[in-house]
């Protein structure tokens, strides 16, 4: 009976240490790695803003035909986009991809 134990023992090891490998592996095949250079995020309090153009930060930035959203991921216009807004531009590869919009700020 003691070898029994042992093998029943070596035996779920083995099944312990396979199904720890095949997480590993789905979790790094599901999320394939991004170069951290290629994503950036910038977040200001809106100056102004010119039909698609938003000022912040000193800088204008072209909102047009970027997705613009709310926390809760409702999709808005830039039109919503107004003065004192907090938001967040999202920056792939050198280019605004999407845009994060706050409600106003309150000092």
């Amino acid at each position: 009976m003691d070898n029994g134990k042992r093998r029943n023992a070596r035996m779920l090891r083995g099944l312990k240490v396979s199904a720890l490998a095949f997480l590993a592996v789905c979790f790094l095949v599901s999320a394939p790695p991004v170069a951290a250079g290629n994503l950036k995020v910038v977040k200001g309090i809106v100056g102004s803003v010119e039909g698609t153009f938003i000022y912040m930060n000193g800088k204008s930035v072209d909102l047009k035909g970027i997705p613009v959203r709310n926390p809760s991921g409702k999709e808005l216009s830039v039109e919503d986009i107004v003065p004192g807004k907090k938001v967040e531009l999202f920056y792939r590869r050198g280019r605004v991809s999407s845009v994060l919009v706050y409600g106003p700020m309150v000092e």
